[in-house]
């Protein structure tokens, strides 16, 4: 069941991200949805689910892109993975904690995919500072609102079906 709901939300995050460079040509360079959806995925604390997730979301942003096929692939991989192994380790359970740990897996991702690409292709140019700070911003907020979001929707789920307990009671 996990897995289906993985895939439903990697065809909304494909649909979003599609949609989003359609409207905005500069939105691939603000936002990764797809390193949120590895992020929010590996903060289980499952390695094994982390590199999973981290593997299917990059292979997915490869397909999507126009750079050199693999390389979103094996850095999400490593993403998450590490994330699962930092969950693991520590205890991450506010929204804010989540934003700063989203915020720094997008500065990493990005360094990771400069070395790569200077390793590989010998072209590894530094991203601009200005937008890996406004995609480390917009990652960590999307992953934020994610968690308070789902937050407040198991809640008001859990009030409901106390209300119909109650009235099966009375």
């Amino acid at each position: 069941m996990r897995i289906l709901r993985f895939l439903a939300v990697l065809v909304a995050v494909v649909c979003l991200q599609l949609l989003g460079a359609r409207l905005y040509p500069n939105f691939p360079r603000a936002f990764d949805l797809f390193l949120v959806l590895t992020v929010l995925c590996a903060l289980r604390g499952n390695s094994t689910v982390g590199l999973l997730a981290g593997l299917a979301t990059g292979l997915t942003a490869d397909a999507l892109s126009s750079g050199p096929y693999g390389l979103f692939g094996f850095t999400n991989t490593l993403i998450g993975y590490s994330t699962a192994r930092v969950s693991q380790r520590l205890v991450i359970q506010r929204a804010s904690q989540v934003f700063l740990l989203t915020a720094a897996t997008v500065a990493v991702q990005q360094l990771l995919l400069t070395g790569f690409a200077y390793l590989l292709l010998d072209k590894g140019e530094l991203p601009d500072l200005a937008w890996l700070v406004i995609k480390a911003v917009t990652g960590g907020l999307v992953a934020f609102l994610t968690i308070v979001l789902t937050a407040a929707l198991r809640r008001t789920r859990e009030r409901r079906r106390r209300g119909r307990l109650e009235r099966l009671r009375l």
